[in-house]
């Protein structure tokens, strides 16, 4: 029997790309997704240094409940951490994708990668959810490989060097919000929480 639909999933984040993807994938099962500062604006999490996106992703979904739970009024709560991890750099820089942005940016990834005939790489979304009752985790993946030449100003992060397997040849920075959402990594964490919890389909 399907499950009863939340009005509203509160979103865990500062990166209002991924806000706005969440949203995107969730629109068409009429689920609202809501930035976490709308009911609470000073939420400080320590970053965990995990082994792995999901790890990430529940150590922060915990810190968050201990902080604001009793502000949800029966509305649900996700976290998402997500990476690049690029096959030839032995899955780098994956769990530190955001560090690794911010010091060598996506030019350090390409120099890296400079003469490397493997250019496969995969972006992991890892999300955990509270449903009001418990906590849950999912993951989505998105195969592809990476362009030493950066295409695109759209999205953000690794996006205008990462050529999803699933599209056109573009690059996620080439494409437009609805075709990025389509094939992202995000959105197919998220239909896997729509399975998990036997929605109605997306």
């Amino acid at each position: 029997m399907p499950r009863k639909i939340p009005e509203v999933i509160f979103f865990h984040t500062s990166n209002q790309h991924k806000l706005n993807e969440a949203s995107q994938a969730m629109s068409n099962l009429h689920i609202k997704i809501r930035s976490l500062k709308d009911i609470s604006s000073r939420i400080s999490v320590i970053e965990p240094q995990g082994e792995s996106c999901a790890h990430v992703a529940h150590s922060k979904i915990t810190q968050v409940l201990d902080l604001i739970e009793d502000k949800l009024n029966g509305n649900w709560l996700m976290v998402e951490d997500s990476g690049l991890f690029v096959n030839a750099l032995g899955g780098f820089p994956g769990v530190y994708s955001s560090y690794v942005h911010t010091t060598i940016g996506v030019k350090g990834i390409v120099k890296l990668l400079e003469g490397n005939g493997d250019k496969s790489a995969q972006y992991i979304s890892s999300i955990s959810f509270w449903d009001g009752k418990r906590i849950q985790s999912v993951e989505g993946y998105c195969k592809g490989r990476i362009s030493l030449e950066l295409k695109g100003d759209a999205g953000f992060g690794y996006d205008p060097i990462f050529i999803p397997e699933a599209g056109n040849g573009q690059t996620f920075s080439e494409m437009t919000l609805m075709e990025k959402t389509a094939l992202s990594h995000r959105t197919m964490a998220l239909k896997r929480m729509v399975e998990k919890l036997n929605f109605p389909s997306m």
